[in-house]
């Protein structure tokens, strides 16, 4: 049987330009064509993909105070073209507006508010214990894992501990 090649699905490499690439570079997804342009191509891209092995709280810091730059910087992006005109402001409710016209805000979930509650007490009774933990973003999977609670009646917390060996 005669054997055909498989079809450059990436296109051509980005470092030599002259061969159908065959690997994808797992930091930026650029297409390169073989090891030594793979490492070329690392090399003049400075980029840092970390292999997940490797990866620890520090650099999920790294990573997550990147990710808060970029926040910021949208934020202002966007303030800036609201005061160059470029873009129209968000509304806001109109104080001169009769109650029927202004905007109210969403109701209250009660579910919600209680989480939030005891999330607030949870938080004064571990500081009051002058235990030094840092939370989680709302959203993150371990956070959501967390079962750690405050009983109000006993004045206890409940730790969750995950032990890794």
């Amino acid at each position: 049987p005669q054997r055909r090649s498989m079809p450059a699905l990436l296109g051509p490499c980005i470092v030599c330009t002259s061969s159908s690439s065959k690997y994808k570079c797992p930091a930026c997804q650029a297409p390169t064509c073989s090891l030594p342009c793979h490492k070329r191509h690392k090399a003049e891209a400075s980029t840092s993909w970390v292999p997940m092995r490797s990866y620890d709280s520090s650099q999920f810091l790294k990573d997550y105070h990147f990710l808060s730059q970029i926040g910021r910087h949208v934020s202002a992006a966007g303030k800036e073209l609201v005061s160059r005109g470029l873009m129209p402001p968000q509304p806001a409710s109109d104080s001169t507006a009769g109650p029927s016209q202004q905007r109210r805000p969403p109701p209250i979930d009660p579910a919600k508010h209680r989480a939030r509650k005891q999330r607030e007490a949870l938080e004064d009774a571990v500081r009051s214990r002058r235990c030094k933990v840092l939370w989680l973003p709302e959203g993150m999977a371990r956070r959501e894992e967390n079962r750690t609670v405050w009983h109000d009646k006993g004045k206890r917390v409940r730790w969750t501990v995950e032990l890794v060996w």
